[in-house]
């Protein structure tokens, strides 16, 4: 075979390989964005869904005698992280879920569950751990 004979297959095949690695490339990058794109959608529900939860657990927290007032806005807060939350998160609201259900009288705090909130929420914002307890602010008419 004569390289004459190839001469002019040669800028065709090197077109239409161009072609192919820019449509390849296209491709890949198309799946690369649309995954990060949705580990990012992700992330931003997640977030949500603990300031949320976190928010209505404190909400309902320590309000004495007003407690029914906030009933069922503590208990859609156990439910969604039931659905939604982290392995610990489920293990403790469940814990909390069934103290609550026995009705023994017995004193259920929900400290441990916010603590475990407030870190895995500081943890995916990136913000340093903090240590200690928290404190919930209540008006003395509000306990009563």
């Amino acid at each position: 075979m004569n390289t004459t004979d190839i001469q002019p297959w040669l800028q065709p095949i090197a077109t239409v390989s161009a072609a192919a690695v820019a449509i390849i490339g296209l491709g890949v990058s198309h799946w690369l964005t649309s995954k990060r794109d949705l580990s990012a959608e992700k992330r931003k529900i997640r977030i949500n869904f603990m300031l949320e939860a976190y928010r209505k657990l404190e909400r309902g927290s320590c309000r004495g005698a007003n407690q029914d007032q906030y009933a069922e806005e503590f208990h859609s807060a156990i439910a969604d992280i039931q659905l939604l939350g982290s392995p610990e998160q489920v293990q403790v609201a469940q814990r909390i879920a069934a103290a609550l259900g026995s009705r023994t009288g017995q004193k259920v705090t929900i400290n441990e569950l916010l603590n475990v909130l407030r870190n895995e929420l500081r943890m995916e914002l990136n913000l340093p751990a903090v240590g200690g307890g928290l404190v919930i602010l209540r008006k003395p008419e509000e306990l009563g």
